[in-house]
């Protein structure tokens, strides 16, 4: 059997509640903003739709004289910046203390069975439990084998040697970026170097970065983030993080069987859909989500043509350790 996985923010808050969805996201967001003494303007309000907003900032709407575009652009970047630290706050926390008890065996079955694991997640906490169970003394910064493109470590800025690690394992394709990558920003071009803060830990000890003032290797770049915008395509534009989709693409065109951990598919995400009702060919999907209503929205997620069966005995409070105690161990 040839699964493929998709992760959503459901599978994040499964692993610690602390953990943002996009609402809670926002609210943080917006506090860090006005902490910072950022007006965010009138539109959020006007729109009552972060996603909506976001894009407007994002994409620069044909109405607006220039002047206003810049600064909306400006405040993309203060927003992008904000989902930074709310998220790496949450991951700090998330880090410091214990993982629900089917996260090692979770990850031990994906390295077992070589998976490909599709993320939508900008946290590190996938990294994090496999560095926990993998990593020795001597083995830090073991995750970033798990990165299928060639993310270039910050380091190497300052002429200094390292290799990239290869090991036989799970592949991770962080489609919409992570905390550690940092880049130049949606309009720098296509061959624009992602680089990555390299960083060490275990839960229960937290996560911390490898090197000390590390983050003075990347303060003219900004964080690798593709933000919840309806429109998304300004950000892959970046081939190291296109050639993620086209991986993804291969992946989900060999697996027999697709599997949703903590993903809602919002209706919203026309890229995602699309990718999998016109490249997966499979003849299963399995929701695994705490909420009943994904079934009817799988239900919509596959080939027209010859749709998919859609498994519903994984939709619990508990669903990813059910699954888990069920196929993993």
């Amino acid at each position: 059997m040839n699964r493929v996985f998709i992760l959503g923010a459901g599978f994040s808050k499964a692993i610690n509640t602390d953990m943002p969805l996009l609402g809670e996201l926002s609210d943080g967001v917006q506090y860090i903003l006005s902490d910072k003494g950022i007006g965010i303007g009138s539109d959020l309000k006007a729109l009552g739709n972060v996603e909506h907003w976001l894009t407007l900032l994002a994409d620069p709407a044909p109405w607006l004289m220039s002047s206003e575009q810049m600064r909306n652009s400006a405040l993309f970047n203060d927003v992008s910046e904000a989902i930074h630290e709310v998220v790496t706050a949450m991951q700090i926390r998330a880090s410091i203390e214990s993982p629900p008890p089917w996260l090692f065996d979770l990850i031990d079955y994906w390295d077992r069975t070589k998976s490909t694991v599709i993320t939508f997640n900008y946290d590190c906490l996938v990294e994090l439990a496999y560095e926990h169970i993998k990593a020795t003394a001597v083995e830090r910064g073991l995750a970033s084998a798990l990165y299928v493109i060639p993310i270039t470590p910050a380091a190497l800025r300052t002429s200094s040697i390292l290799g990239r690690i290869e090991i036989e394992t799970f592949r991770l394709l962080k489609l919409h970026g992570s905390l550690n990558w940092w880049y130049s920003g949606p309009e720098s071009g296509q061959s624009d170097v992602i680089y990555e803060l390299m960083w060490t830990g275990k839960f229960g000890d937290g996560i911390i970065p490898l090197w000390a003032d590390q983050d003075e290797l990347v303060t003219d770049k900004l964080p690798m983030l593709v933000p919840p915008t309806a429109t998304k395509s300004i950000f892959y534009r970046n081939r190291l993080l296109a050639t993620q989709w086209v991986q993804a693409a291969k992946a989900l065109n060999g697996a027999d069987e697709l599997v949703l951990m903590g993903y809602s598919a919002p209706v919203t995400d026309l890229t995602v859909t699309s990718l999998i009702a016109t490249i997966f060919r499979g003849n299963t999907i399995v929701p695994v989500n705490r909420d009943s209503s994904i079934i009817e929205r799988v239900r919509e997620l596959g080939n027209r043509d010859n749709p998919p069966d859609v498994i519903e005995d994984f939709i619990d409070a508990d669903a990813i350790g059910k699954w888990t105690a069920t196929y993993a161990i």
